[in-house]
């Protein structure tokens, strides 16, 4: 699955964890991944007050993505 999300590098997405709760607290905020090393997953995002958010979540966590094509 890292190879996976290494080809996604800069894409705009929603990404949900087993707990089913969204890396940016919301399905209507998407994130940018920026970078993965196999292991974890680092996105980006602008929060609710206009702030540039970023967050690190491991990848085994994860279970679903949503791909915004551009």
């Amino acid at each position: 699955m890292a190879g996976i999300f290494a080809d996604l590098l800069g894409q705009r997405c929603c990404v949900r964890t087993e707990e089913d709760e969204y890396l940016t607290g919301s399905p209507d905020v998407p994130c940018r991944i920026t970078g993965t090393d196999g292991e974890w997953l680092r996105v980006s995002y602008i929060d609710e007050q206009g702030k540039r958010v970023s967050r690190i979540s491991r990848i085994e966590m994860l279970t679903d993505v949503l791909i915004f094509e551009e």
